[in-house]
């Protein structure tokens, strides 16, 4: 993730991409006595296909992240980024340089070095081409997913500080976690309608789909940023949800029977002045990629949330949730 003194945390991370191959195991060959006048069989039993990645192999990671890290964030440098990072991540660490860069340089402060410690993997038995880790940084917690891109290609696609902590995820015996169905029922909604949920604060003050969250600070910042958004009364302001350039919903099982869940947000803000005649001047983020007074005036916000549904009835908490302003008409 990176820091600066002076600014505080931008909310992007940067991970070196790491090729890797999956531990392979060799087929057992079990002999089974067959009834009485069959032919003797053989018959190859499958194992269970091996995890995407060791747990060294995720340490090696994270000790690469690092360093990289800091070198881009030293250099600004949205090229070196693009190369280590993807899905909602990228879009918001593209918007973060956009903001520094408009700051004078004296402005920006200094890099405060990568610290990460105590890390804690959950790694899908099988290849699922993701896996999660948490970790403790300046920041506090902070629950990091990475997904395959290719040929064991590994990039960081979301780092999202936690506002509470993670519920216990179920690990089988050799530690290996489960991945979630995307329709699973287990809890009040499915991951997959995780996106919509969030998303619905924003639209209606979580009067329909959202209605179904548990109070939570991530909640509650996002109803009263939404509340500051309408403090205007010559601006009529309205946030649509639109469709993720990235839509992947990741989803572990949790001790519980629930599942923890990270996916992607996606909103459009419209701001349209109800003064005739009349214009709206762009805000100062807004202004970043264009400043042209109009009528309305349409930001897009892209970012990602880690929600826990917990097994049964009870409501799903909202565990973080980060977006940044990444373009703008």
């Amino acid at each position: 993730m990176r820091m600066y003194n002076g600014v505080g945390a931008l909310t992007a991370g940067l991970l070196l991409a790491v090729t890797v191959t999956a531990c392979g195991t060799e087929t057992e060959t079990v002999q089974e006595t067959m009834p009485s006048g069959t032919p003797e069989a053989v018959e190859d039993q499958a194992p269970a296909a091996a995890p995407a990645l060791s747990v060294d192999q995720a340490q090696a990671v994270l000790e690469e992240y690092a360093e990289v890290n800091d070198q881009a964030n030293e250099a600004l440098d949205a090229d070196l980024i693009a190369t280590v990072e993807a899905g909602p991540l990228l879009q918001r660490s593209h918007a973060g340089m956009v903001a520094l860069r408009a700051r004078p340089e004296s402005d920006r402060g200094d890099v405060v070095p990568t610290q990460q410690s105590n890390p804690r993997y959950y790694i899908p038995a099988g290849v699922q081409g993701w896996w999660m880790a948490e970790v403790t940084r300046q920041g506090g917690q902070e629950l990091l997913t990475f997904a395959d891109v290719g040929e064991g290609e590994w990039r960081m696609v979301s780092s999202l500080t936690l506002d509470e902590p993670l519920p216990d995820i179920e690990l089988d015996e050799e530690g290996w976690a489960t991945a979630v169905d995307l329709a699973d029922a287990a809890g009040a909604i499915a991951p997959a309608e995780v996106p919509g949920a969030y998303e619905d604060l924003w639209e209606t003050g979580a009067k329909e789909a959202g209605a179904v969250l548990a109070e939570t600070p991530a909640t509650e910042a996002a109803l009263e940023e939404r509340r500051a958004n309408g403090g205007d009364l010559r601006l009529l302001t309205r946030f649509v949800a639109e469709q993720p350039e990235h839509p992947e919903v990741y989803a572990l099982r949790t001790a519980d029977g629930g599942s923890l869940v990270v996916a992607p947000l996606a909103r459009q803000r419209i701001e349209t002045s109800i003064v005739e005649g009349s214009v709206v001047t762009p805000g100062t983020v807004t202004a970043l990629y264009d400043d042209t007074p109009r009528n309305p005036v349409n930001t897009y916000f892209r970012g990602d949330a880690a929600v826990w549904l917990p097994a049964g009835d009870e409501a799903p908490r909202v565990l973080a949730a980060e977006s940044a302003a990444t373009d703008a008409d």
